[in-house]
C-alpha cells in the first residue's frame, strides 16, 4: 500500500507504537503511594504491579501473531485496545492488592497483543522504499511514548495513586485513529504459512541463546530505574535526632497546624538545628501528638516522636518528581535511535560495551545522588545508554541464525527482554538478601557492578572475535 494514499495512515500506526514499549512502568511514580495503600505488601510485591505485565506479554504476544494469521488484524487491533483502556484505567478501581494484581496481568495481555502488531502493520502496510524509516519513527514513538505516560502519570500521581491509572485513557485517541483511518485486514490465506516452519526451531543455536542472555541481563539493568526510583526518590533519609524540643508548645502547634502552614516560631526552632524549612512550607498531623509532615517546597519533611526524641527524615523528592525524573529519561533514548547508525559505522560492536559502562556510570551517579538534580543527570546517562544497549543486539540476530529462522530469532530476544523486565525486581532482590543488604543505594551500585563486567567480558570478546575475522 501507498502511504500517500493515506495521509492519517502512519500517525494511526505510530500511536500504537506509543501504547506499548514503557506502558507497563507508566504508573511507576505511584509505585511508593500503591505499597502505602495497601498493607504488608513488600517492595518486591509491590514492583509486581509494573513488571507482572512485562511477563504475561511474552505469551500473548505470541498468541497475536497466531491470532493474526486467522482474523482480522483491524478487529484484533481494536480488542486489544479495547481490553487495554478496560485493564490499564481498572487499576485505579481495585479495592485489595490481589484485584490489582489480577487487572495488572489482563494489562499485560492486551499490550502482548498490541505489541507485534505495531511492527507487523508497517510491514504490511507500507511499502518496502519508506519500512526503515517507519521503524525508525516507531522507535522515536515507544520512547516518546514512554515520555508523555510518565509525565502525565507523575502529575496524576501527585493527587492520588488511583488517578495515574487514567493516563491510559489515552488510548482513546489511538481507537478513534485505527478505527476510521486502519485499513481493514483480512487474514492471510494458509497457503503462504512457510512449509519450513516446523524445522526453524531446529535451526536456532547457542549464539542465539547466548545473545538473548545478554538481551535478558541488559533489560534486568535498564528496568531497575523504572521499578525502584519512585520508591527510592520517597525513601526516608535520617537528618536529625536529638531530645531538643523541635516543636513548639502545644498551643503553638495547634495553631499551625490549624493554618496548615510551619510559621515564623517552627521554622526558626528546625533551622537552629540544623533542618532547614521556610515559613510557608506545609504541615498536616499524620499522627496526633505523635507524626507530622512538612511539605515544602516539593521536599517532605517527617516528624516522628518516639521514646522521648524527635526523627527528622526527609526524601529526594516526590511521586510527581519521579514521574518527570523517569519522562526525562526517554529524551536521551529518542536521541540515541537519531545518532544509532552513525555510533554503529564509528564503532562497531564495541558500541554495546561502551552503552553498558555509560549504564553503569548513571547507576554509580544515582546511588550518590544527595539531591534531586543529581537524579536527573544520573537518568539521563542510563536513558542514553539504554536507546543505545538494545538495536545493536537485535542486528545481529541475522547474522547468528540461518535466514528461515530469523522471525523465530527476533521472537527471542524480545521475549527474552521481556523476560528480564519481569525479573529484573527479582534479580536485585535475591543479590540484595544474599549480600544482607537491601538499601537502593546498593543496589543501584551492585548492577553498576554487574555492567562493568558485562562490559569487560564484552570487549574482550568483540577484540578476540575482530582478531580471529582478520586472521581468516
Amino acid at each position: 500500500m501507498n502511504i500517500g494514499n493515506n495521509k492519517m495512515l502512519m500517525p494511526t500506526i505510530l500511536s500504537i507504537s506509543l501504547l506499548t514499549v514503557m506502558a507497563s512502568t507508566a504508573v511507576s511514580p505511584a509505585l511508593s503511594s500503591i505499597k502505602e495503600s495497601f498493607a504488608g505488601i513488600s517492595d518486591t510485591s509491590a514492583k509486581l504491579v509494573l513488571t507482572l505485565p512485562s511477563l504475561i506479554m511474552i505469551p500473548f504476544s505470541l498468541l497475536s501473531g497466531w491470532l493474526s494469521a486467522r482474523m482480522n488484524k483491524k478487529t484484533l487491533v481494536l480488542l486489544g485496545m479495547l481490553l487495554y483502556l478496560i485493564m490499564g484505567v481498572g487499576g485505579g478501581f481495585a479495592q485489595t492488592f490481589t484485584q490489582l494484581i489480577i487487572i495488572r496481568a489482563l494489562f499485560g495481555a492486551a499490550i502482548g497483543i498490541l505489541m507485534p502488531l505495531s511492527n507487523t502493520l508497517i510491514f504490511d502496510l507500507v511499502e518496502e522504499s519508506r519500512r526503515s524509516k517507519m521503524m525508525g519513527l516507531a522507535g522515536s514513538s515507544n520512547q516518546l511514548g514512554g515520555v508523555l505516560f510518565l509525565s502525565v502519570s507523575g502529575l496524576l500521581a501527585s493527587y492520588s495513586w488511583r488517578y495515574a491509572f487514567g493516563v491510559y485513557a489515552l488510548v482513546l485517541l489511538s481507537i478513534l485513529l485505527v478505527f476510521f483511518w486502519l485499513p481493514s485486514m483480512p487474514p492471510m490465506r494458509k497457503a503462504t504459512v512457510s512449509a519450513g516452519g516446523k524445522k526453524q526451531g531446529a535451526m536456532l543455536n547457542g549464539k542465539l541463546f547466548a545473545l538473548a542472555f545478554l538481551a535478558m541481563m541488559s533489560s534486568i539493568c535498564f528496568f531497575v530505574v523504572n521499578t525502584d526510583l519512585a520508591l527510592y526518590i520517597q525513601e526516608e533519609k535520617p537528618r536529625f535526632s536529638s531530645t531538643v524540643a523541635l516543636l513548639p508548645h502545644k498551643q503553638d502547634l495547634a495553631e499551625a497546624l490549624e493554618k496548615g502552614k510551619v510559621g515564623k516560631d517552627l521554622a526558626e526552632s528546625f533551622n537552629a538545628n540544623g533542618v532547614e524549612v521556610s515559613e510557608d512550607a506545609s504541615l498536616v498531623a499524620l499522627q496526633e501528638g505523635k507524626e507530622w509532615l512538612i511539605n515544602d517546597n516539593r521536599k517532605e519533611i517527617r516528624v516522628v516522636k518516639s521514646d522521648g526524641q524527635l526523627r527528622v527524615s526527609s526524601s529526594l523528592g516526590t511521586s510527581e518528581m519521579a514521574g518527570y525524573a523517569l519522562s526525562l529519561m526517554g529524551i536521551p533514548a529518542v536521541i540515541a535511535g537519531l545518532i544509532l547508525s552513525m555510533l554503529l559505522k564509528r564503532m562497531g560492536n564495541y558500541l554495546m560495551p561502551a552503552a553498558a559502562v555509560t549504564m553503569a556510570i548513571g547507576y554509580i551517579l544515582l546511588g550518590n545522588a544527595g539531591s534531586y538534580g543529581m537524579i536527573l543527570v544520573s537518568v539521563l546517562f542510563i536513558g542514553l545508554a539504554g536507546g543505545l544497549l538494545s538495536p545493536p543486539m537485535m542486528l545481529l540476530v541475522p547474522k547468528v541464525v540461518q535466514p528461515q529462522a530469523r522471525a523465530l530469532g527476533i521472537a527471542v530476544m524480545s521475549s527474552s527482554i521481556l523476560l528480564g523486565q519481569f525479573m529484573s525486581p527479582l534479580f536485585t532482590q535475591a543479590v540484595s538478601l544474599l549480600c544482607g543488604d537491601d538499601t537502593f543505594r546498593f543496589k543501584f551500585y551492585m548492577i553498576s557492578i554487574v555492567l562493568v563486567a558485562f562490559t569487560i567480558v564484552g570487549t574482550i570478546y568483540i577484540w578476540m572475535y575482530n582478531l580471529k575475522t582478520k586472521k581468516n
